[in-house]
């Protein structure tokens, strides 16, 4: 085998074993979303992906959903942090000048 026939069949073999790779991760994730949606159709009655959702309870309070579990996020406390590291570098920029 000569090299320019080696590297032609390396880059084949590469090109296929990403092919594959993608679409195990395509099938992989179409029947997660067809049993999640199947489940909440059953289970619920609702049509639907629930699989991920965001709900807004409050102003400043979001509740989060992955896989039936909820997580809580109060954003007053982002705003906040970010308005103090906004002022920091304010000042820190200024100082330099």
């Amino acid at each position: 085998m000569k090299r320019l026939e080696k590297y032609r069949a390396i880059r084949i073999a590469r090109k296929k074993c990403i092919f594959i790779s993608l679409m195990c991760f395509i099938i992989i994730f179409t029947g997660i979303l067809t049993v999640d949606y199947s489940l909440n159709t059953l289970m619920n009655g609702e049509n639907g992906i629930k699989l991920f959702a965001v709900k807004k309870i409050e102003d400043e309070c979001y509740q989060i959903i992955i896989f039936n579990k909820s997580l809580y996020l109060n954003t007053n406390y982002i705003k906040e942090d970010f308005n103090r590291l906004a002022e920091w570098l304010n000042r820190t920029l200024n100082v330099n000048n």
